[in-house]
């Protein structure tokens, strides 16, 4: 393995355009190379001048494997495209962020024509095969398309890998690499500065290694204590992070500011709410009344915020609307968001493990340093207990440690079982051959092997050394055994079917429990939910999925719309259908199909299942349908209303032979849901939205009450064909009509 590394004191400017590249190879003493001209390289790169980086890849990448470590802004993202351009056929990037492989995608438009995303938000572009020149993927997607031998991932000429040293926090990093060393696929792995790069460079047969420690904008780390930062007595630890951020930062700054906490985030985030500073969130779990009257100063990135308004949060930041941004350490593995300064507040948990981890500190450092605009970047360490010198020693021990994976450091059963689905799947009793493709094979206990082979075979997901019908499916579906197990236990448990579904929708679905105190939660509504489950808790927040499709979220004002994972649960809804159906098919359940669409469209849109129909209404959003739905409640008799699949102009008689009851109670309803937003003028408003909601209807009079794309995966999974709107609704309505006569 040829190991080369990039000197700091190599140099690169855009203005005047030059540099030179600074490396040292096997001990001997430095040597410099020009930088390489893009043109001699090729005409699509846009840029005058490779970097250091790019032109020491350029240079020594001679074929085969390859890991390059380098910070995050040292151009990895050119690298991925001197790599694939060697390679013929079908590219594919990978990277672990939906947010990062949109970014991709549009670059990669630059070098070839034809780009395909996979990242299980578009369900139906995964439903087309595709002809492309270059893929961007997830490493989800990626794993689940070599788990069903999807088309698109067939005649892979090469991959790149990014952020692959989450291979430390995430098991599915490990069984992509799996794939790719079985399919003797050639792997470009790009990595912030990872510990024992030699370790990861060897496991992937690496013929290449580029430490890179060069940075575009140098960086400069400062330690501090918060006690010594603010010193004041009688300050919570929130006040005094609060009081930090503006000591440690300037308004000419552009500063990001992370947190190892989601809840010490919405802290800082009421806190400056309180000191009259204009926040430009809108999703918060607290009552903001008057803000929209403050010109925003700062704003909390995270995944409870929809993603939409990240969207906006990140937009206002780059353009420099808001100089301070909150942050969890999502946002370091997410989109390119440069700073001029990062403050990252850490703290030792209970077992002595830094919070963040070093690796996403050193991913939140590469945020700090804008490039032909700043001459630094500045990271802060702020350690919240304890002095400095603790979490500086505690990073440099962490740099220190030996190299290990998700996989070997915290073994998970449900990761252990599927893989072993997988290697049997492939290779019968000789499941090792595909195992020993894993880094942490070697470290797995063979009893932990052999309780997972127990369990798989007691429990009827193989035979004969192969996978059984009920195995195929986990692995088609990417669901583990341990959570089908437990769907199949609730199968027969007295429960709402949204509660039976739950184990085979993978989000954590916690959102609510930081928007919703435990001591705001209403007693009754608590109550409610328990006697639904039977007075169970099943730790995995199905609490919190009963509460949301029964549409409790309207009784708490200040939430405007469904928070962080909930805001996106339509496509898992859309995966759900396919899911379900295909257990019906298998006879695992015997659920109807309406069943099926109630149940799906109820998750999609945060609705109970029998007013599923209410979906229809595009643009409704979770808190007005069930306002809408409360008022149907209260005033239509059931055997009146319409149901799925009906034409909107059933809906549209019902709310005109019932308008006087139904305008009157959302009015109602609605004017105390201002008033308790402290709006001054909550009647005329509640009028208005009433109005809205009317006209919104009143425009699809045409329509059909049925969610277009939970629509477009039924026909699909009753036919294997993507149909035509008009010939969906009719197959789908024949399908009901046949099912109601054979009941």
């Amino acid at each position: 393995m040829r190991v080369v590394e990039v000197l700091e004191s190599s140099r690169f400017s855009i203005n005047p355009l030059g540099g030179k590249l600074v490396y040292m190879e096997g001990g001997l003493f430095p040597r410099e190379r020009e930088l390489l001209r893009s043109e001699e390289v090729d005409e699509k790169i846009a840029y005058p001048l490779l970097n250091p980086l790019q032109t020491a890849f350029e240079f020594f990448y001679e074929g085969g494997n390859a890991v390059v470590s380098a910070p995050t802004s040292a151009g990895k993202s050119l690298l991925a495209y001197l790599f694939m351009r060697r390679h013929k056929g079908k590219v594919v990037y990978c990277a672990p962020t939906k947010a990062l492989v949109w970014e991709k995608r549009v670059e990669f438009r630059n070098y070839y024509e034809r780009v395909g995303m996979r990242t299980g938000d578009n369900i139906l572009e995964n439903l087309r095969s595709g002809d492309y020149d270059a893929v961007v993927a997830v490493y989800e997607s990626l794993t689940q398309g070599f788990r069903n031998s999807a088309d698109w991932v067939k005649d892979i000429s090469a991959a790149v890998l990014d952020e692959v040293h989450q291979i430390r926090t995430k098991w599915i990093v490990e069984e992509a690499i799996a794939y790719l060393k079985s399919e003797g696929i050639p792997i470009l792995a790009l990595s912030a500065t990872l510990p024992q790069e030699e370790e990861l460079a060897r496991y992937i047969d690496a013929r290449l290694l580029i430490r890179c420690r060069w940075r575009p904008v140098p960086l400069e780390r400062y330690y501090h204590s918060l006690n010594e930062v603010v010193k004041e007595k009688g300050l919570s630890d929130e006040e005094k992070v609060f009081q930090a951020i503006y000591k440690l930062s300037s308004p000419e700054e552009q500063t990001i500011i992370f947190v190892p906490t989601k809840k010490l985030g919405w802290d800082l985030l009421e806190l400056a709410y309180q000191n009259r500073v204009g926040i430009l969130n809108e999703t918060v779990p607290f009552d903001m009344e008057g803000n929209s009257e403050r010109e925003p100063e700062i704003a909390f990135h995270n995944a409870d915020v929809p993603q939409e308004e990240r969207e906006k949060i990140e937009k206002a930041f780059r353009e420099g609307r808001i100089k301070r941004l909150i942050a969890t350490q999502t946002l370091a593995y997410g989109v390119n968001l440069p700073a001029d300064k990062v403050i990252i507040f850490a703290k030792i948990d209970r077992t002595q493990k830094l919070l963040p981890g070093e690796l996403d500190i050193i991913q939140m450092e590469g945020r700090a340093g804008r490039f032909g605009i700043k001459d630094r970047g500045v990271s802060c360490i702020v350690a919240l207990r304890g002095n400095e010198r603790t979490v500086e020693e505690q990073l440099i021990k962490a740099k220190n440690a030996g190299f290990k994976t998700a996989l070997e450091e915290e073994l998970s059963k449900d990761a252990l079982y599927l893989l072993l689905l997988l290697g049997m799947k492939r290779h019968g009793l000789g499941y090792d051959k595909f195992l020993q493709n894993l880094y942490s094979y070697k470290r797995i206990k063979k009893s932990s092997i052999e309780e997972a082979l127990k369990f798989l075979e007691e429990h009827g997901y193989v035979f004969l050394g192969k996978p059984s019908q009920k195995g195929n499916f986990c692995i088609r579906a990417g669901i583990s055994p341990i959570r089908f197990e437990d769907f199949l236990r609730r199968l027969f448990l007295n429960i709402p079917k949204v509660a039976i579904v739950r184990p085979l929708i993978p989000k954590k679905l916690d959102s609510f429990a930081y928007f919703i105190k435990e001591d705001k939660l209403d007693k009754a509504h608590k109550s409610k939910i328990y006697t639904m489950l039977g007075g169970r808790d099943f730790n995995d927040n199905t609490f919190w999925l009963l509460f949301y499709t029964e549409g409790y979220a309207v009784e708490y004002p200040h939430i405007e719309r469904s928070p962080g994972e909930f805001s996106t649960l339509r496509t898992d809804a859309l995966h759900l259908f396919r899911t379900l159906y295909e257990l019906k098919k298998l006879k695992f359940i015997n659920w109807s199909l309406m069943e099926i669409l109630q149940i799906t469209h109820a998750i999609a849109y945060g609705v109970p299942p029998e007013y599923a129909f209410l979906t229809g209404i595009k643009g409704i959003g979770h808190i007005y349908a069930n306002y809408l739905r409360r008022a149907l409640h209260e005033n239509v008799p059931k055997e009146k209303l319409p149901s799925l699949l009906s034409p909107t102009k059933e809906l549209i008689d019902v709310l005109s032979a019932y308008n006087n009851e139904i305008k009157g109670h959302l009015e109602e309803e609605l004017t105390k849901r201002y008033i308790e937003k402290s709006k001054k003028n909550a009647k005329q408003i509640a009028q208005q939205k009433v109005q809205q909601i009317a006209k919104l209807i009143q425009r699809q009079e045409n329509g059909w009450l049925i969610d277009d794309h939970i629509l477009t995966i039924a026909a699909y999974s009753l036919t294997n064909q993507l149909l035509p709107k008009k010939s969906a609704i009719q197959l789908l309505k024949s399908q009901l009509e046949k099912e109601e006569i054979e009941f």
